[in-house]
């Protein structure tokens, strides 16, 4: 049995009753010590490596952000250590412009984005995470993901929910709630509700509570709230 056999489901999304089970693999994937990455061979650090190239480090030490920018872009064409380094090192840039750059780069920088993220984040200090969160949602990676959980392709969906998992862990949650109210399939909201309620951030209970009286919403989603608000609760 692959990893990814226990989330199919019948329908286009993610299976609600395995939601739990996915978050808990995500986990296990951030806490694990991965020794090789996928794709391309490391290069050792320095001039053999082409993410040490003269041109990309002299972008990368500009004044400019848009030109640290678009050495971020770059290197997600590289797609070696060296290269992953770098980006993962763009989330402490001061400026949005940058850290966002990162954001598409490291999602870039191999088909198996989810690998990326979670090897990034399980690598990153608690502030790093928290920039990596901000920089996936203003990105806009997050609005693509949440848009990607109804596809009916279930490996990119689990792609999918694994990104937006670590962005709530991270504390970025305003655009998930937002995506609750907005005319998105059930499931798919409902969906964003229980990752909400696994993720632990109990900032998210008041924007919940509001949504949970709301007339307009589904019997079935103001119930899926009630039950994410007791477990944040529980959890708080």
């Amino acid at each position: 049995m692959t990893e990814l056999e226990p989330y199919e489901a019948q329908s286009a999304t993610i299976d609600l009753p395995s939601i739990e089970a996915a978050a808990q693999l995500t986990r296990s994937r951030s806490r694990s010590r991965v020794t090789s990455r996928p794709g391309k061979l490391p290069l050792p650090p320095g001039p053999e490596s082409p993410a040490g190239s003269p041109s990309i480090l002299t972008r990368l030490n500009s004044n400019d952000a848009s030109q640290r920018a678009a050495a971020l872009q770059a290197l997600a064409q590289i797609g070696d250590d060296d290269a992953y380094v770098m980006i993962t090192d763009g989330f402490d840039d001061q400026a949005p412009e940058v850290r966002n750059a990162a954001a598409r780069a490291l999602y870039n920088l191999h088909p198996d984005y989810m690998f990326s993220f979670s090897e990034a984040v399980r690598d990153a200090s608690g502030e790093r995470h928290r920039r990596i969160a901000g920089a996936v949602a203003d990105s806009g990676l997050a609005r693509e993901a949440i848009a990607n959980l109804a596809q009916d392709d279930c490996d990119g969906a689990y792609r999918a929910f694994s990104l937006l998992w670590h962005m709530a862990v991270g504390g970025e949650v305003q655009c998930l709630i937002q995506s609750i109210e907005e005319d998105l399939p059930a499931v798919v909201r409902i969906t964003i509700v229980e990752l909400l309620a696994l993720s632990g951030r109990s900032e998210a209970i008041p924007a919940l509570r509001r949504l949970a009286v709301r007339r307009s919403l589904s019997s079935e989603l103001r119930s899926a709230l009630m039950q994410a608000i007791h477990q944040l609760q529980q959890n708080y």
